[in-house]
C-alpha cells in the first residue's frame, strides 16, 4: 500500500486548516507520525485522509471540482504512477 507522509504545513494547506489543529488531529487520529533528519515532523496519511488529499490535488490541477468516477479513475492512475494532466485524461480512461 502506497504511504503518503506530509508535514502539518502541507497538511494545513491542503485540508485548509489551522496548523495547531492539524497536529491536535494527528494525534487524536493516532497517524504515525516520525521528525525526519531536517527536522520536520510528518505524519502519515490514513486510507481517507489520502483519497481527500488526492482528489484536492487532483481539483486543484483540473482547475475545477471533479465528479465522484473522476476522483476514483484519477486516484486509481496516480496510485499507478501514472499522472492525469487534463480532464480530458479522465474522460479517457472512463
Amino acid at each position: 500500500m502506497p504511504q503518503i507522509w506530509l508535514t502539518y504545513d502541507e497538511m494545513s494547506e491542503a485540508f485548509d486548516i489551522p496548523r495547531h489543529v492539524v497536529r491536535d488531529t494527528c494525534a487524536e487520529l493516532g497517524l504515525a507520525r516520525m521528525r525526519s533528519s531536517d527536522g520536520t515532523t510528518r505524519a502519515r496519511l490514513s486510507p481517507g485522509l489520502m483519497h481527500q488529499y488526492l482528489s484536492t490535488i487532483l481539483a486543484q490541477h483540473a482547475g475545477e471540482p471533479t465528479g465522484a468516477r473522476h476522483e476514483q479513475i484519477a486516484l486509481e492512475m496516480i496510485l499507478k504512477g501514472q499522472e492525469p494532466q487534463r480532464k480530458a485524461d479522465l474522460a479517457l480512461a472512463a
